[in-house]
């Protein structure tokens, strides 16, 4: 692919449209820390109205072709803010019905580079939502904001230790993520908020950004009005609709290299139903939004190719996003070819003319017509620890193991590695085998799972019960 295109109370309710009516899922709201030891997570949650804003702004790779040259901006009404602001000069870019704009005065933090609007900035934005949420959801008064350090950032990014300390260009490269969001204001030609097209104008920065003098200091991002707007629902238990996605797709980094794994993968998140096959959505339209490029769109033999690819990293990456695939011939179903897991994985032997033997047997002669439907585990929307122990001392190790992949002792103040499992001794000894291992699923299969909330909160407070019942 070419090189612009290839780096082409305590319950809230998730309510899931499964084609057929919407089904509601209570889950367990996280009560997580907040201090220099951030509590671990696996996901972020993403409100309806930033699915819908981010799809719409973060469809293009925009370069030096795309920029439209300058000019002065008074009086412009942003999207969610009550008084007009002056941007005064600012430079433009412009790629598909998306008009970008910077002040001229902020280029400089830009490297006077094009501002970064692609699958960058969508997973800085969802980096961003996920420290959010780990932040907020413990505080009265929420806020959509978070504090970080650049380590910290990069390494939701998934660059490791040793990395970082060497340093080098991916670090300015992830600064100009953050300032691109900081610092970009927007115009679309189109977008859906609740049902309605809009013609888009105005829209603000997503994020006030504080860059700290300091290089080892934290940084901290205060979301607009307009998007904290959709976000604070969430965080107050209050959102009728999310989506899930993991973060490990945001810090994979080839997903990053390969835009159209990421949009796939994005794809897969927003159609997402347990168990359950999606809507049938046509190939050709599928492609188109996931931002593959017109080259591609317009060549069957490309388009199985590009499709090709995602399935088999997807299946072989993230297992448990996928299970199976169908094929229709139309909207309606009248006819299908199932692949199921095994299949996918195979697919990597398999040319285009060969796959079209397969389609032909439906009545599909081009793969861009066909419509497909993706089927995600049953069991991948829980992710149990470890099957249910036989002996005491499997579940205290059990438990020690899970906590040790979710805490950094070497950090820890109040806790040691050696102290938790004599504590844990101690709680299977006064609240017995059957009450410490219920208390551990509950924990261990929570929406948001807190080791460090686990052991200093929950068992503590259930040992303080279990004495008081005895007295």
């Amino acid at each position: 692919m070419s090189e612009e295109n290839k780096n082409q109370p305590n319950k809230i309710t998730e309510i899931k449209d499964n084609g057929e009516g919407n089904e509601k899922i209570e889950v367990e709201k996280a009560e997580l820390r907040i201090d220099k030891i951030k509590a671990k997570t696996s996901k972020v949650l993403i409100p309806i109205g930033f699915k819908m804003i981010t799809e719409g702004l973060f469809k293009k790779q925009i370069t030096k072709k795309d920029y439209k040259g300058e000019k002065e901006i008074r009086d412009l009404k942003l999207i969610g803010q009550e008084k007009s602001i002056d941007l005064g000069l600012v430079a433009i870019w412009k790629s598909e019905d998306v008009e970008h704009f910077i002040k001229l005065t902020d280029l400089a933090k830009l490297k006077d580079q094009t501002p970064k609007v692609y699958v960058s900035q969508d997973k800085n934005i969802k980096l961003l939502l996920a420290l959010i949420e780990q932040q907020q959801f413990k505080n009265v008064e929420k806020r959509a904001e978070a504090s970080f350090t650049l380590k910290e950032y990069a390494k939701g990014r998934g660059y490791t230790e040793k990395e970082i300390k060497t340093g080098g260009k991916f670090l300015a490269e992830l600064k100009r993520d953050l300032f691109s969001g900081a610092y970009t204001t927007y115009r679309i030609n189109e977008i859906i908020l609740d049902g309605k097209k809009y013609i888009a104008h105005g829209l603000p920065n997503l994020y006030t950004l504080l860059e700290p003098k300091n290089s080892k200091g934290e940084w901290k991002v205060m979301f607009s009005p307009l998007y904290a707007n959709s976000l604070l629902p969430l965080l107050k238990g209050e959102a009728k609709q999310y989506y899930t996605h993991y973060l490990k797709e945001v810090a994979d980094r080839k997903t990053t290299e390969k835009p159209y794994l990421h949009f796939f993968y994005n794809q897969l998140v927003y159609r997402r139903q347990a168990g359950k096959t999606t809507v049938p959505k046509k190939v050709i339209n599928l492609l188109k939004d996931m931002g593959v490029a017109k080259f591609y769109l317009d060549r069957p033999q490309e388009s199985f190719n590009v499709l090709k690819e995602c399935l088999i990293y997807i299946t072989t990456n993230y297992p448990e996003e996928l299970e199976s695939i169908y094929f229709f011939n139309d909207f309606n179903k009248e006819k299908e070819k199932h692949l199921p897991l095994s299949s996918l994985k195979a697919l990597s032997n398999f040319e285009y003319k060969d796959f079209k033997e397969l389609l032909e047997a439906i009545g599909v002669k081009d793969i861009r017509e066909a419509f497909i439907s993706f089927c995600r585990r049953k069991e991948a929307e829980k992710e149990p620890p470890a099957p249910k122990p036989q002996e005491h001392s499997e579940l205290t190790d059990q438990i020690l193991d899970w906590a040790d992949r979710n805490i950094s002792w070497d950090k820890m103040t109040m806790l040691t590695k050696e102290g938790t499992e004599k504590f844990l001794k101690d709680c299977l000894r006064y609240l017995g085998f059957d009450r410490l291992n219920e208390l551990f699923r509950q924990e261990a299969q929570a929406t948001y799972p807190n080791a460090i909330r686990f052991l200093t909160k929950t068992l503590k407070n259930e040992l303080r019960q279990n004495k008081r019942t005895k007295r």
